[in-house]
Order: structure tokens, then C-alpha cells, then sequence
């Protein structure tokens, strides 16, 4: 799973980086036909979203099982964001919480690839 992640992670970093350029016209008439480079984006954000919701639900129940045994410790940031309640004592909603880690992922892959190039 972690590898097909992060391979979804690479391929939408790269055509993000292509469609950036691209004009608007273009992009707007690609996404309305569902063709090129837009067409593989939708596809890899589908597989790191298919990836990423069955993390989380393992990560729920690893965690779950944990605080029964009386294990509180957070060991990753997932743990964390797991544990998250809102305002009413809820848990997040797993779209929520999908969008919060897509953004840290997301971030921490363009600083790594960042840093790389720049050194």
C-alpha cells in the first residue's frame, strides 16, 4: 500500500507540474472530456485517495485495539489524527481527515523533492 501511495504521490506531483503550465483553456477543455494529462491526475488522486481511506481505517482499529489495552501513546501523526474529535466530542469525519493528511503528505513531498533539488 505504502508503495502504490507514494507512487501516486510522484505521478501527480509530476503532472501537476506539467499542467501548471498549461493554458486554461486547454486544462478546462481537457477536465470537460476527461482526457490527457487531467484525465491521469483524477486517476492517481483516485489511488491515493483508495489508498490513503483503507490507512486510515487500519490505523483506526490498530489504535482502537491500543487505548482498550490501555496504550494512550501517540507513535505517528496518524495516531493523532485518528484520536481528533471535533467541537461536539466526534470523531472526524474520514473526509476531513483524508484532506489533513493529503495536505501534510503533500507538503512534506514537496519540501523532501525540494531539498533534493536544490542540493
Amino acid at each position: 500500500n505504502i508503495s502504490k501511495l507514494l507512487a501516486a504521490y510522484n505521478g501527480s506531483s509530476e503532472i501537476m507540474g506539467e499542467l501548471f503550465i498549461t493554458p486554461g483553456p486547454i486544462l478546462k477543455l481537457q477536465n470537460f472530456l476527461g482526457l490527457g494529462r487531467v484525465r491521469e491526475l483524477r486517476e492517481q488522486y483516485d489511488i491515493l485517495e483508495s489508498v490513503g481511506s483503507k490507512l486510515m481505517g487500519e490505523r483506526r482499529v490498530v489504535v482502537e485495539e491500543r487505548m482498550k489495552n490501555g496504550d494512550n501513546e501517540d507513535y505517528c501523526l496518524l495516531d493523532v489524527l485518528v484520536k481528533a474529535k471535533d467541537a461536539d466530542g466526534n470523531p472526524l469525519p474520514d473526509a476531513d481527515l483524508w484532506g489533513d493528511i493529503n495536505d501534510v503528505m503533500a507538503a512534506g513531498h514537496r519540501t523532501t523533492a525540494s531539498n533534493f533539488t536544490v542540493n
